[in-house]
């Protein structure tokens, strides 16, 4: 009979229902711990014996090995908190959290965090969480301490300022334009051989006949000679007439003389009566004409135009060369001006608003040329800017350079004059149509208080100019005085939509002076001014931004630049993103909380403070973020709990005793039969 095996069969037995009761006991004890994972005794037998002879049915059991302890990663009770800096993992994934001193680092899931005075966040434990910074919006790829300062300011330089609204299309242009202004002449008529020379008519009802007119360039004067003579050398009779031009109603009048024997009609509606639209006369047959009878222009005629003979005309519009044709026609003087203009408006955009007259008050009997956009020479002086201190702005202009037509017209013994008028920074609401004001920020955060100015300067053309007082600059302009900073043009088509924007070369660059008792702020800050996707410059459809309707100005604006706040509080989202908002308003993402996912998480080992570190069982660290990866969810303001039972410990706890009672049971037994043994002998 074997004994002794008995006794350690029982005392192996108690030494393990021991350990199980210390497992249950450390469960119990971190029922309160956040992110605690329970762990369990899981236990196995020990070797068993044959008896002598014996075969698998013989065999006899040695007890139960040392329990091996298992820990149960599961997910524990969400907890919510309202403390703004808990975290709960749901799902999977570890804290990291790491001390410069630190080999490596340890894992957690208990994310009670808080905020050291130098702003690092800290685990409860003392170690510092780890996450990806964000810097100038790019997520960093390196683990780095999660870095919140109280003391963290945010701003950001004026780099663009988005200007939307309205232009009222009703306002009044300021200033006059440039223009060319021809020699004076009222009428002038060119007869070109098959082309307008023939007049068709007959007499007394016979067969038609065709005065032709000598080919040559005449006044209406000289032009009523010529069909006098034409008409007479046709008819094969006697008969003369009196042909007669009125420059007051540049209408011809042809009168058949009292003595004449004849009656003459016109044949106005004959394809090759080509002379009678030269002449004023509709496509219709005239009235008989007897003696002393006449027959008049039905529209008044002073000038035409040929095709391929004086059908062109060049001219240069704020220094842009452009070549028109002008549609072949009878014209009147106003007529003609209108032909002219149309066909400069259909050049391009900058023809666009170029306007031809004829006889307007103070050029009688002459054309003139007015280019689209009025202004005269003035200089942007802006001492704040050292590379660009005078910018120089030519008058506007406009020439007639040549052209077949500028001889009918006079455009070729023509003169020029200088446009004037221009926005005075010393007197800028007089000079302005419309005024805004709105801050912009220097490269230190501080703001500076600029002024918009717009200035119509033509039908479609706007300027606009930004000005700021000298006392935000650097420079010697006076505290009280303006300064032209930046400014430029805006041309909107007919129907008001943006088509062009531009800024004045050397203009544009800020460089701002300090605000009392501070720092100067970096020179040479660069601010564009984006009036919208407009049709030529942009390539847009020009209706996003500014535009130009009959309606009152209305100007809002969109600046990118963003005043100094500090640090007001912070916020973390379900994706770990620590957003940070500022005493200005802005909020901003500036870290983002990193998680470790491992192949085996059961397998961590246990340290201090509700830390864990890594093993070779547990698998290496996947390092990844919230959400990727298979990893879980972050969820503020809340802390998971330990995923203990109690009553399951308890139940636990309850059998782990009956089986260390029932197993010193077996020892005492044991032990009587041993005690008679010895007794025996």
């Amino acid at each position: 009979m074997g004994l002794f095996p008995g006794l350690t069969v029982g005392a192996s037995s108690l030494e393990n229902a021991s350990n199980a009761i210390q497992v249950i006991g450390n469960n119990i004890a971190n029922l309160s711990t956040p992110g605690f994972k329970r762990s369990r005794a899981v236990g196995s037998e020990a070797f068993a014996s044959f008896l002598v002879g014996g075969g698998p049915g013989d065999q006899i059991g040695h007890g139960a090995n040392i329990p091996a302890v298992q820990r149960l990663v599961t997910q524990g009770t969400v907890l919510t908190t309202g403390n703004p800096l808990d975290l709960a993992v749901e799902g999977a994934g570890w804290f990291i959290l790491k001390t410069p001193t630190d080999a490596g680092p340890v894992f957690t899931r208990a994310g009670n965090f808080q905020l050291d005075p130098t702003g690092v966040l800290l685990h409860g434990s003392g170690k510092r969480a780890q996450g990806f910074a964000i810097t100038n919006g790019q997520l960093d790829t390196v683990l780095s301490d999660v870095v919140v300062s109280a003391t963290t300011t945010f701003f950001r330089p004026s780099s663009l300022v988005t200007i939307k609204g309205n232009l009222n299309a009703d306002a009044p242009t300021l200033g006059t334009a440039g223009s060319f202004t021809s020699a004076a002449k009222k009428d002038e008529f060119l007869v070109a051989s098959g082309v307008n020379d023939q007049l068709v008519f007959d007499l007394n009802g016979g067969a038609p006949l065709t005065a032709t007119i000598a080919a040559g360039t005449y006044t209406g004067a000289a032009l009523a000679s010529a069909v006098k003579a034409a008409l007479e050398a046709a008819n094969g009779t006697p008969d003369i007439y009196q042909v007669s031009y009125d420059q007051a109603t540049d209408k011809f009048a042809i009168r058949s003389d009292t003595a004449n024997a004849g009656t003459i009609i016109f044949h106005h509606d004959d394809a090759a009566s080509t002379a009678s639209s030269l002449l004023g006369f509709f496509a219709a047959r005239s009235a008989a004409i007897g003696p002393a009878g006449e027959e008049k222009s039905d529209v008044g005629v002073a000038f035409n135009v040929v095709a391929g003979l004086n059908d062109s005309l060049s001219v240069t519009i704020e220094g842009v060369p452009a070549t028109v044709t002008v549609a072949a026609g009878n014209y009147t003087g106003d007529g003609l001006a209108f032909a002219i203009e149309t066909a400069l408006q259909s050049v391009s955009s900058l023809t666009r608003g170029a306007r031809v007259t004829y006889g307007e008050s103070g050029s009688a009997d002459r054309f003139k040329l007015n280019g689209p956009r009025t202004g005269g020479a003035y200089t942007i002086d802006q001492p704040s800017n050292a590379a660009n201190p005078s910018i120089a702005v030519p008058a506007t202009q406009a020439f007639v350079t040549g052209g077949t037509l500028a001889a009918t017209t006079s455009f070729n013994a023509g003169t020029a004059a200088d446009g004037t008028g221009n926005f005075n920074p010393s007197d800028p609401f007089t000079t302005s149509s419309h005024n805004t004001s709105f801050d912009l920020i220097d490269g230190l955060g501080q703001s500076h208080r600029m002024h918009l100015f717009f200035r119509r300067v033509g039908d479609t053309i706007w300027e606009w100019h930004v000005a700021l007082p000298g006392e935000e600059l650097v420079g010697p302009t006076p505290a009280t005085s303006f300064e032209v900073v930046a400014s430029g043009l805006l041309r909107f088509t007919p129907d008001g939509k943006l088509d062009s924007e531009s800024t004045v070369a050397g203009t544009g660059v800020f460089n701002f002076d300090a605000k009392t008792g501070g720092a100067v702020p970096p020179a040479g800050q660069a601010i564009t001014f984006d009036f919208g996707t407009s049709i030529t410059t942009d390539g847009g459809a020009g209706d996003d931004g500014i535009a130009m309707f009959s309606s009152p100005f209305v100007i809002p604006f969109l600046n990118d630049g963003v005043v100094e706040g500090t640090v007001r509080d912070i916020k973390i989202n379900p994706t770990g993103l620590i957003v940070a908002s500022f005493t200005n308003g802005h909020a901003l993402a500036i870290s983002q909380i990193a998680l470790a996912l491992f192949p085996a998480d059961d397998e961590l080992t246990s340290l201090s403070g509700n830390l864990f570190g890594e093993t070779s069982e547990s698998g290496t660290a996947v390092v990844t973020l919230p959400g990727i990866d298979g990893a879980g969810r972050l969820i503020p303001e809340a802390l998971e709990e330990s995923n203990v039972e109690v009553g399951e410990q308890f139940v636990e706890l309850i059998f782990q005793q009956q089986i260390f009672q029932a197993n010193a049971r077996v020892i005492t037994t044991a032990d009587e039969i041993l005690q008679t043994l010895v007794n025996l002998t």
